[in-house]
């Protein structure tokens, strides 16, 4: 047997580049979850109110809607690299704004650095779905998207678990600098990330970015595959919404756990995420299948239902496991069939109208569960299945799949 030298010298060289964007990824991620952390134990502790810690998260919510469509302009239009590294540099900087709290007693800050934060990691995700589209083959995106789902969940382990423990022993301070200096680690990996761009040569690329963007949408509203990932975003994202404040609602409110709590129970939402992510690189089909949905909005329900069950603070950390295992193996099996077999022009545009769609979707969670599970915890809770249900009986009732091989088909037409 005869090898093509030169294409495996190319792959090799891919897979170093994807290492080293998994890499940057992880180290960035690692001290947001730090900071995530001691954030909404500083907040609920002083407030104990669910709707003063979403507020945080709305912030962040917000312009993260935003930006991820305009982001996803910009990375089709502009080096999708040097992108992510100017949004790591304004990161690294003014994360360190942070320590005003300290000093001032005040945490008003933190819904600053929240909104700018929340601009710039928008804009570095829809650049980084670019740059691995470039790196990676088609036929073997879900496996990457898992695999990178797997690292980011394990950073949510470690990071949350360590943070409170950090954030109680050692002080809001020494969280605040690690999670300053991961910005700048990930921005020294980055600029080791070679590849070649290729450049796309399209009079829609010389559009202004809200026109770009109205191609987006025009593309993801004719393909079928698209409309259906996307009506599952909304609804399934709406439902697991509420996991942003349910950790210290559970650990402080429910269980008395404290801040210790906390991190626990992030460390269950990790687990069950790396669980779920693993399942999707494990898929043996790569066309897409609604069923694969349906099966993660099972498990999901199940965790719910078991939620509502327990009493115990170990039982409630494993529903809370179940629930995600459900969530991120549907959320990660969107995430990577949004992007396969689309027109390279459009992937930044796609990934920021599916990024967009999390925010938005996160955003409703938050404005109006966050509220009533401040007053009806377990109606609030049963609310969340019901949301899970939606988007399975609206596809089922109006018959928009019938067989996978006519969604391969259809995606061809998009």
């Amino acid at each position: 047997m005869q090898y093509n030298v030169d294409a495996i010298k190319t792959m090799i060289k891919a897979r170093k580049e994807f290492v080293l964007v998994g890499c940057a990824q992880v180290i960035s991620d690692l001290g947001n979850w730090f900071y995530t952390v001691a954030v909404s134990a500083m907040i609920y502790s002083m407030s104990r109110s669910a709707t003063a810690l979403s507020m945080v998260l709305i912030l962040s919510l917000i312009p993260s809607a935003i930006f991820s469509i305009i982001g996803g302009a910009i990375s089709d239009k502009y080096n999708a690299k040097k992108t992510m590294i100017y949004a790591d540099l304004i990161r690294g900087i003014i994360t360190l704004f942070a320590l005003r709290v300290i000093a001032t007693g005040s945490v008003n800050i933190l819904y600053i650095i929240a909104f700018i934060n929340s601009i710039c990691g928008a804009i570095f995700t829809t650049a980084r779905y670019r740059i691995i589209t470039h790196l990676v083959p088609k036929e073997q995106l879900s496996r990457a998207f898992s695999r990178l789902r797997i690292l980011y969940e394990l950073t949510v382990i470690l990071g949350s678990a360590t943070g409170g423990l950090v954030f109680a022993f050692l002080g809001f301070q020494y969280v605040i600098f690690f999670n300053s200096f991961t910005f700048f680690l990930s921005l020294i990996l980055l600029l080791f990330v070679f590849y070649e761009e290729e450049e796309i040569k399209s009079s829609k690329m010389d559009n202004n970015f809200v026109a770009m963007q109205k191609e987006g949408f025009k593309y993801i509203t004719q393909n079928k595959k698209l409309r259906i990932l996307s009506l599952y975003k909304i609804f399934y994202t709406i439902s697991g919404g509420i996991l942003n404040i349910l950790p210290s609602i559970l650990a402080i409110k429910i269980f008395n756990y404290g801040e210790t709590g906390i991190g626990f129970t992030f460390s269950a939402i990790g687990i069950g995420s790396i669980i779920g992510a693993y399942f999707v690189g494990k898929l043996k089909t790569e066309t897409f299948e609604k069923a694969n949905l349906v099966y993660g909005g099972v498990v999901i329900i199940f965790g719910w239902l078991t939620l509502l069950l327990v009493k115990d603070f170990y039982f409630a950390l494993l529903a809370i496991a179940i629930i995600c295992t459900g969530n991120i193996f549907s959320h990660t099996y969107i995430e990577s069939f949004s992007v396969k077999d689309i027109e390279q022009e459009f992937v930044g545009r796609i990934s920021g109208v599916f990024q967009s769609i999390t925010y938005g979707a996160v955003f409703i969670s938050l404005t109006l569960l966050a509220r009533w599970i401040d007053i009806d915890y377990q109606n609030t809770i049963s609310f969340c299945i019901v949301l899970v249900i939606i988007p399975n009986l609206i596809t089922y009732m109006m018959g928009m799949v019938k067989t996978p091989s006519t969604d391969a088909m259809n995606d061809k037409q998009g």
